[in-house]
């Protein structure tokens, strides 16, 4: 409802990262947490939100007047999604693929595309970052 209500106000954001990553609950379970940070360039703000319900907003160090939008949803994207399931949601056709150091994730791949980065690790999805572009003129 958080991030429904943010869309209704602002839109869809100008551009979005994504975590998905594990942590212990108060009962000491493993729950999957999804961590988001929507940045809104033209009005200067960027919202969070841990599993959808709001977390916080906080300015932007970068303003400006006129940005192209990303042409990706938050929602295109689900924890631990495949490469194939990623590439179908988002119709990316092509992608360069970096392999992390072995020391920081062990069979980790970050994957750059046109406005998105992505990091999986043995074949699932773990994050997301999203890059709006500023019109040339």
């Amino acid at each position: 409802a958080d991030q429904q209500a943010a869309v209704a106000e602002r839109g869809y954001p100008e551009a979005f990262a994504i975590l998905f990553y594990e942590e212990l609950d108060e009962n000491g379970a493993v729950v999957l947490v999804r961590h988001e940070v929507w940045s809104y360039y033209t009005e200067g703000v960027a919202l969070s939100f841990l599993d959808g319900q709001a977390a916080g907003e906080e300015p932007l160090d970068v303003t400006v007047d006129e940005i192209e939008p990303v042409p990706y949803r938050p929602e295109q994207f689900e924890a631990f999604m495949s490469l194939d399931e990623l590439l179908g949601s988002t119709g990316l056709l092509s992608f360069l693929i970096v392999p992390t150091e072995p020391e920081l994730v062990l069979g980790g791949e970050v994957y750059h595309g046109d406005q998105i980065t992505f990091g999986m690790k043995s074949g699932e999805l773990l994050s997301v970052e999203t890059h709006a572009l500023v019109p040339e003129g």
